[in-house]
């Protein structure tokens, strides 16, 4: 499940600027958790996928480590339901990548280092390609 995040970050890319949660399960949030809190994330930093369902976001919006049923399929449902706002958030990526001044910066290399460092046993669930 190392890429729900990523999955999941692009479904509010869609969702959220069209205020839309109809095609989101409502087992997939934490406990607590709601739409409400989706937007705030995705409103925060819209490219910081950690945010949406990394195990180490203690405040999380959606379960984290867990099999997401139909994930991909919600994914591709918003894409078509709404894709001009998947054009804007991969322009936005794109502009993230290429220019370095940006404003949501998408990898500081030194800092993942020392996220995982601190998370071996998280790391040794992958396969060590995947690692």
């Amino acid at each position: 499940y190392a890429s729900n995040h990523l999955i999941l970050l692009q479904i509010a890319a869609c969702s959220v600027p069209a205020n839309d949660d109809s095609l989101i399960p409502l087992n997939w949030y934490e406990k607590d958790k709601t739409f409400e809190d989706v937007k705030r994330f995705y409103n925060d930093n819209p490219l910081n996928a950690d945010n949406f369902s990394a195990g180490w976001v203690k405040d999380r919006p959606f379960l984290a480590n867990k099999k997401l049923s139909n994930l991909r399929i919600v994914w591709i449902k918003y894409i078509l339901k709404y894709p001009i706002n998947y054009i804007k958030h991969i322009s936005i990526w794109l502009i993230a990548y290429i220019n370095e001044r940006s404003n949501y910066p998408i990898c500081d290399v030194n800092q993942a280092q020392e996220l995982y460092n601190d998370n071996i046993e998280l790391i040794n669930k992958f396969n060590e390609n995947e690692q």
